[in-house]
């Protein structure tokens, strides 16, 4: 109850406990990963110093969260709920360091393959492949991610980003009509459509 109300830092003793009571329950460990993510980049921020001095302080912290991670989907490998965890954990420690964006990136598609009707996961893998550079097949995702979910506004709104970043803004300006024409009102697909006339 205290992680649905994004309070980490009290929720961590109540997992630790649970974790240390029952270790091989994944539901356990999948929860405190999230949490040990957030609360380690939070003291990332807080910490003083170079990046590569404040990345040696909270390093111990990387460490546990990782191996939480770890746990939770060598015990339970194809559980979609774990792998969209594990994304979330390492898309929050890649602010620490960019180098977890590819752990990221390794686990939403994992999700993918686990849940390929999903389209918030294939939403949320076409937002990582486009922050990694990959452009196209980040177009491709959320080419996908509208035919799964016609209505899916933040999709059709980032393939019209991707698709004015890549050249193609007629497509672009299709995205941006199609949410304000057929799904309602959009402040940010008006905007675009204003500066893009």
């Amino acid at each position: 109850n205290l992680d649905g109300v994004q309070q980490y830092s009290q929720a961590t003793p109540y997992l630790l406990k649970a974790v240390e009571t029952n270790g091989s329950e994944p539901t356990f460990t999948d929860e405190l990963s999230f949490n040990e993510a957030f609360l380690t980049s939070q003291l990332y921020e807080q910490s003083t110093g170079s990046a590569q001095e404040k990345l040696s302080q909270v390093q111990p912290y990387l460490n546990l969260t990782i191996k939480s991670s770890d746990s939770t989907v060598n015990a339970s490998p194809n559980n979609v709920v774990f792998w969209k965890t594990r994304t979330k954990v390492f898309y929050q420690l890649a602010g620490i360091d960019s180098q977890y964006i590819v752990q990221a990136l390794t686990a939403i598609s994992k999700a993918v393959e686990l849940a390929p009707t999903d389209p918030k996961i294939r939403y949320n893998y076409g937002l990582i492949l486009g922050r990694v550079g990959q452009t196209k097949e980040a177009i491709k995702a959320f080419e996908d991610t509208v035919v799964l979910k016609a209505d899916y506004a933040d999709a059709h709104y980032a393939l019209g980003l991707y698709y004015a970043q890549n050249g193609q803004k007629d497509k672009a300006r299709e995205q941006m009509e199609f949410i304000v024409k057929r799904i309602g009102e959009d402040e940010r697909a008006k905007k675009w459509l204003e500066e893009n006339k």
